[in-house]
């Protein structure tokens, strides 16, 4: 979910404002999959977007299908 700080895949919040970098938790996953080679597409979302976040999962899957 976008804007969590733990959570956010693209954005995240920390000291009190949005920041354009993923959450700790994604972080973390991110540099662990990578260092086993293993790619795992992420898009983040908003709760308040819901159009977008379908669109979102329709990339990934399409993504997945190639």
């Amino acid at each position: 979910m976008n804007g969590s700080p733990t959570c956010g895949v693209e954005l995240s919040w920390a000291e009190d404002e949005e920041k354009q970098e993923p959450g700790e938790l994604i972080r973390i996953l991110q540099e662990k999959l990578e260092q086993i080679g293993f790619n795992v597409p992420m898009k983040g979302i908003k709760a308040y977007e819901p159009a977008e976040a379908v669109a979102a999962v329709k990339d990934l899957i399409f993504f997945l299908k190639k």
